[in-house]
């Protein structure tokens, strides 16, 4: 594999990536269509110097593009590629880092699939926020739908009383959980519970409240969550993360609970769900409770 800096004597930027990925696929049967989207494609939140490029691909032959790192060589010289899950769509995707440290992202699509996705709401958001038909073979570009942020603030669909009664329960279960693991000297296990499955549980805590108490529109994934989320929220982030240690985690566990418990009091009053206050007491209790047995 070639790692070279330069292709023809420059150094690459992303529009020499676009315009030898152009030059390749026009002519590749594989490549059915492609289309920008994300950062480079957007108008609100645009570009900067670290942003990536992101490429639907959509194609019969997924295999070709999937399996085989040989068409990158047509784009560019290239230091790493892997596969991983889309974070929308439920696909796969190509990741590859250019020379010289340009990363690319290129999901694949079949036709099929990207046609009955198109109806998520999800996914009419990314397009929403912007995109760039690169190339088009099938005209499938015609059926791209975008959410009218107007008419879906109206409507928006939160969760119902047992969605979130579901995810407090399960956030305050795992509270008393990733205590249980630190008692028993398990830090490996419960720190990755604390920043991991809470740390979602919480996110999504942090989404139903922008939208339901302030009004304001998130983004998937946490993206760009220190301009949407509540202040409070921002604010707190930086006691949330803990170093490897028992006391310092119990410290972040706490401060992940009380974050969580505000926001789902808030979100609870302002949808119309009861809030389990008896969940919340018995991890409160159990966690300070057995504190001094971390000691």
């Amino acid at each position: 594999m070639e790692c070279s800096r330069e292709k023809g004597g420059q150094i690459m930027e992303y529009e020499n990536l676009v315009d030898n990925f152009l030059s390749w696929a026009k002519t590749e049967e594989a490549v059915q269509a492609a289309i920008m989207i994300g950062s480079r494609a957007r108008t609100d939140v645009p570009a900067d110097r670290w942003s990536d490029l992101d490429i639907l691909l959509i194609t019969d032959t997924p295999g070709l593009l999937l399996d085989s790192e040989e068409w990158l060589g047509h784009i560019g010289a290239y230091s790493i590629t892997f596969l991983e899950k889309t974070a929308v769509g439920g696909s796969l995707e190509r990741r590859v880092l250019f020379e010289p440290d340009l990363d690319v992202d290129f999901a694949v699509f079949t036709h099929e699939h990207f046609t009955n996705m198109l109806s998520l709401d999800e996914v009419k958001l990314v397009f929403k926020r912007g995109y760039k038909v690169l190339i088009d073979k099938i005209h499938i570009h015609k059926r791209i739908e975008v959410i009218d942020f107007a008419k879906e603030n109206q409507s928006s669909v939160q969760p119902a009383a047992q969605q979130y009664d579901n995810v407090v329960q399960d956030f305050y279960y795992h509270a008393v959980w990733t205590m249980k693991k630190m008692l028993r000297g398990e830090l490996w296990v419960a720190k990755d519970c604390l920043d991991d499955n809470m740390k979602s549980l919480l996110l999504q805590m942090i989404e139903w409240h922008a939208k339901a108490v302030n009004q304001t529109e998130p983004w998937h994934n946490g993206r760009f969550i220190e301009k949407w989320a509540d202040p409070r929220a921002v604010q707190a982030f930086i006691h949330l993360f803990a170093t490897y240690e028992k006391e310092d985690m119990h410290r972040a566990l706490l401060k992940s609970m009380k974050l969580f418990a505000l926001l789902a009091r808030e979100t609870g009053a302002h949808l119309g769900c009861a809030y389990p206050f008896k969940a919340e007491n018995k991890a409160f209790n159990f966690v300070e409770i057995h504190y001094s047995q971390l000691l």
